[in-house]
């Protein structure tokens, strides 16, 4: 039985890797994955297992936060010189993409249920009408059961 080696992402790995981000604009769990696919596919991983949506992510957030630090070093340690400054183009583009992703998150405020809401108020105006009928009722000594105002002389209740 042979042990199938880690997958090991290359400078020209990385490029196509943000490239597909920068493509797909993945916001969920099935973004990655397809992307994972897409690049199992490229890479030609025929003897090995493909990459999962978690391990491209992750390696993205690796390449962000080596760009966000710029640390060029480890960045600039292999490939050439065009790989690189298209590695950092690419990084930008989705750095800029995640903030402004940030940003409309926290701009929007939380979704209400209008439903619910409309329910909420339509009780509360309910309660209002019956304690107002209750109180005309007993203003006016009207019986709750047969609403009359007899049933006190007679007590028929």
């Amino acid at each position: 039985m042979t042990s199938v080696s880690k997958f090991r992402f290359a400078p020209k790995h990385d490029i196509m890797l943000l490239t597909e981000v920068v493509a797909v604009r993945p916001t969920n769990t099935l973004g990655w994955l397809e992307i994972g696919q897409r690049l199992s596919v490229a890479f030609e991983l025929t003897d090995r297992p493909p990459l999962t949506g978690r391990a491209v992510r992750e390696r993205k957030d690796l390449l962000l936060k080596h760009f966000k630090s710029q640390d060029i070093s480890l960045l600039k340690r292999s490939g050439t010189e065009e790989q690189y400054t298209e590695l950092q183009t690419l990084s930008q583009e989705v750095f800029e993409y995640e903030n402004s992703m940030d940003k409309l998150k926290t701009k929007q405020t939380p979704k209400t249920n209008w439903k619910s809401n409309a329910i909420k108020d339509n009780r509360d105006t309910a309660l209002q009408i019956r304690q107002a009928a209750a109180d005309t009722m007993r203003k006016k000594n009207i019986c709750r059961r047969c609403y009359s105002s007899c049933c006190t002389a007679t007590n028929c209740c």
